[in-house]
């Protein structure tokens, strides 16, 4: 199953379509957001705050040392949107101790 736009030049050209609807868009969709971390007193709080400041529901969490003095989160958040994804990961980056925040 594939879905273009309706101008697009290959799907004008397609057999066998049909017509599709999305939804209004107004629901949260859950995302997975990994951050790696230098491990220190404090740093689990703060990426905590950034979410509730954010006003993002953190549905799960784990966290869990790793070698070399480092940690490793794993957020589970409701988002409504890319944007707010790509607005969360800036401003964890930013955050002292951070060295990558990535999706999965």
């Amino acid at each position: 199953i594939a879905v273009h736009r309706s101008d697009c030049p290959q799907a004008i050209r397609m057999k066998g379509k049909m017509d599709v609807y999305w939804g209004s868009g107004t629901g949260n969709y859950d995302a997975e957001i990994i951050v790696q971390a230098s491990d220190r007193v404090g740093m689990l709080k703060d990426l905590l705050e950034i979410f509730s400041r954010s006003h993002l529901q953190v549905k799960a969490t784990n966290a869990r040392s790793g070698a070399m003095n480092n940690i490793i989160c794993r957020f589970s958040v409701a988002v409504k949107n890319l944007a707010q994804v790509e607005d969360i990961t800036g401003k964890i980056s930013a955050l002292k101790g951070v060295t990558r925040v990535y999706r999965e």
